[in-house]
């Protein structure tokens, strides 16, 4: 085919507007290349859009993909919580509906180290921890349990009434118990002392296992006072309260020589337990002299958080190990029996404890 000048002037036509001539072998990559010249504004813009929703696109794969896995992350560590707290709530109900449901509801405070130490903080914690926990289960009768214990080791009767008629089944003999503690005239907190007797034999008699709640409430109660005038008839009940064979006749106090006799066979506790942060109710009291002849007291940890300068313990089956009494800073006598205690015993004494046998 004859190439001729019109051809020529269409190529040349061509060539000028951005197009392939008919003389030239172009391919699909030519004519690609010729196009984007031609339309280099649009395809400009279109390959910034490609690139622009490529882009996007690749960073809400990435989001996505990290948000998959915090989630999956998330709902692991919710499943772990879940089992947990089903764990733990089926192990707080095989004991709550253990026979020793009441000593479970006084755990809490009983093994706590704290409470003996800051009873009032611990209290009011543990008080703050439940109602919070409440918030989550209204219809806990474990938790309605335990906060009416916390309330009454504060003796706020109002609160123990609210959360003692919650419960499920409501504990009648402590509803009335309480109702008509509350009814008592003169309240004060702390109470007055011979109100807190009463309230102490009230409890101790109407109350099922009352003694680990009466043990909190005294180890309170003595915590907020200021004035122990008197109280030597608190901790008189206190240690009936812990022997309960024992005849509270045999408590003698005389308070203007700090002189305390305590006597009887079946005294044998003047602590709640062997923890050393398990306060004697003797620690309240000023005592110089301290006579635990003829008692059935037979371990020195019992005088712990005593310091008496004058100790009687003859007729007594204490142990052997006397070394314990060298850190009464304060004991002057230690008044024995004849043969008690040998030669070799006796001189683990400290010098400036000075024996006496009667």
């Amino acid at each position: 085919t004859l190439y001729s000048v019109n051809d020529l002037k269409h190529d040349i036509q061509r060539f000028l507007d951005g197009y392939s001539t008919s003389v030239e072998s172009t391919g699909l990559v030519n004519e690609f290349y010729l196009f984007y010249k031609r339309n280099w504004i649009a395809c400009s813009l279109v390959s910034g859009f490609i690139f622009t929703a490529i882009i996007t696109t690749l960073i809400f794969i990435h989001t996505l993909e990290k948000s998959r896995q915090e989630e999956l992350a998330a709902r692991t560590l919710a499943e772990r919580a879940l089992q947990a707290y089903e764990s733990e709530k089926n192990n707080r109900y095989k004991l709550h509906t253990n026979k020793d449901n009441d000593k479970f509801n006084q755990s809490r405070f009983l093994s706590n180290d704290k409470f003996h130490l800051n009873p009032q903080a611990e209290v009011h914690n543990e008080i703050q921890r439940l109602e919070e926990a409440l918030l989550l289960r209204p219809k806990s009768n474990l938790l309605i349990n335990q906060l009416t214990n916390a309330y009454l080791i504060k003796l706020d009767f109002a609160r123990v009434i609210k959360y003692a008629k919650q419960c499920k089944p409501v504990d009648e003999d402590l509803l009335n118990t309480v109702l008509s503690l509350n009814s008592m005239p003169n309240q004060a907190s702390p109470p007055s002392v011979p109100n807190f007797l009463k309230i102490l034999d009230t409890l101790k008699k109407q109350l099922r296992s009352p003694l680990g709640k009466l043990h909190k409430i005294l180890i309170y109660d003595a915590s907020l006072r200021r004035d122990f005038t008197h109280y030597e008839l608190v901790v008189k009940e206190s240690l009936a309260l812990y022997n309960p064979r024992w005849d509270k006749s045999h408590f003698y106090y005389e308070k203007s020589t700090a002189h305390l006799s305590l006597r009887g066979d079946n005294l044998k506790k003047l602590r709640y337990s062997w923890e050393l942060l398990a306060k004697s109710p003797l620690s309240y009291l000023k005592v110089d002299s301290l006579n635990l002849s003829e008692s059935a007291i037979s371990s020195l940890s019992q005088l712990y958080e005593l310091n008496p300068k004058e100790l009687d313990i003859s007729g007594t089956k204490i142990n052997k190990n006397l070394i314990s009494l060298n850190r009464f800073s304060h004991l002057k006598k230690l008044i024995i029996d004849k043969d008690q205690f040998t030669e070799k015993e006796l001189s683990s004494l400290a010098p400036h404890i000075e024996v006496i046998i009667k």
